[in-house]
């Protein structure tokens, strides 16, 4: 509309310069001829000025359309406008914090359209989640996941973190107890006292190496007049062992300690051992591939997806058990103010985080959007949101020309 206005004063006024050109050497017509030309010359020059900022005016290039030109720096200030000072994280977190989360929770569970909406959404997750994955996708889906979770666990760390821990608790002491009382009963048996045996003839054997007077001492002197056969021998072997592992059961015996103090040593060692981890975690590989998990779960996911489309099925029993849970936990929620104030924190801390995080997206997203105009769009969409204001002044650069033309005329008149 203005633009209309500045252009016919425009007019007006230029055809009143030129009608009352010829009559400028008298008072009236100089007056009048001096406030049109002033005023054509303010209003041209205004519009010249304004198109100057979206196109060429008169085919002119030097210093023209101003805004095409630096679109590329107006969309990185009003970006940047938008990030840093409308939207900054101080400010969005300020408005977070003033909310109650949990009261728009509360609002939303009260309206029945709400928690049927969620009841829907749920649904639709349940029947999709039995009947919508295809086999082939699950058992894929599955061996990709048990791959990448077991490739994470450092079985040699857990299991010496285990063994850390268990050493920590007092349970090498355990072990050890165990160990004795294990021995014992194996001392008791035959088989250890055939063993002692075998191994007192051996060693007589090696001692006299087939010398005539070293068979001649272990014959007459061991067996004969000390009266220490190879079964007596063993049973004082037997008795000096027993004896030691006695000692051994207390805590504070300095055998035991120094006994512990070996065990952890070898358990460092085994830890930094690079043929102990290879060896583990080909074990560990090996292992999880001979259980086909992978399998069962493909397996389970069939029968369950079987049992879901029967009537009163699974499906059918999931959805039921998942509506009844909204409502309890809908009721429990609105008559607990701390698991409210709970709720509001975690999810304010949340959103904080979030804020924190992907901040930066704001202005990128500004930019991204922004670039989608081209420069025709751009002129098109100032000139539609400020093109009347900016007209607005091609009609007062007209008005206020005029007046000072006239005032011009009327001093150098009086001078």
């Amino acid at each position: 509309m203005n633009k209309y206005k500045a252009t016919c004063i425009l007019i007006i006024v230029t055809i009143g310069y030129l009608v009352s050109l010829p009559f400028h050497k008298t008072f009236w017509g100089g007056l009048i001829s001096s406030g049109f030309c002033a005023s054509m010359i303010g209003g041209f020059a205004d519009w010249y000025g304004i198109t100057a900022l979206f196109r060429k005016p008169l085919g002119i290039k030097y210093k023209t359309e101003i805004v095409p030109k630096n679109r590329e720096k107006i969309f990185d200030g009003l970006s940047d406008m938008v990030s840093e000072q409308l939207l900054t994280k101080e400010y969005i977190k300020t408005l977070l914090k003033d909310y109650d989360i949990s009261k728009l929770i509360i609002k939303f569970s009260s309206e029945k359209k709400g928690v049927e909406n969620l009841k829907l959404f749920l649904n639709l997750i349940i029947e999709e989640g039995l009947n919508g994955i295809d086999e082939n996708e699950i058992e894929s889906l599955s061996v990709n996941v048990i791959k990448n979770n077991i490739e994470r666990i450092d079985i040699n760390n857990l299991l010496f973190s285990a063994i850390d821990i268990s050493i920590k608790n007092g349970y090498d002491d355990k072990l050890i107890n165990f160990f004795l009382e294990e021995i014992y009963i194996y001392m008791e048996s035959e088989s250890f006292k055939a063993l002692l045996v075998t191994l007192i003839d051996e060693t007589k054997v090696s001692y006299e190496k087939g010398m005539a007077r070293r068979a001649i001492v272990n014959g007459l002197v061991l067996e004969t007049i000390m009266n220490l056969s190879s079964e007596k021998l063993a049973d004082l072997v037997k008795e000096k062992i027993i004896l030691y592992m006695k000692q051994l059961e207390n805590t504070n015996n300095e055998e035991r300690i120094k006994l512990k103090g070996f065990i952890a040593l070898k358990i460092d060692e085994l830890k930094d051992n690079n043929d102990i981890k290879e060896k583990l975690e080909a074990f560990k590989v090996k292992q999880i591939e001979a259980l086909n998990i992978h399998k069962y779960i493909t397996t389970y996911y069939i029968n369950l997806k079987e049992k879901g489309f029967k009537e009163e099925g699974i499906s059918k029993k999931l959805i039921v058990e998942a509506e009844n849970q909204i409502e309890a936990l809908k009721d429990k929620f609105n008559e607990n103010e701390i698991m409210q104030h709970k709720v509001d924190l975690y999810l304010k801390d949340s959103l904080y985080k979030l804020v924190d995080n992907f901040h930066h997206n704001i202005g990128k997203l500004v930019r991204e959007n922004l670039s989608k105009y081209s420069n025709e769009m751009l002129v098109d969409l100032i000139e539609d949101k400020a093109g009347n204001d900016l007209q607005l002044i091609r009609i007062n650069g007209s008005v206020v020309g005029g007046l000072v033309g006239i005032a011009f005329f009327l001093i150098t008149y009086a001078i």
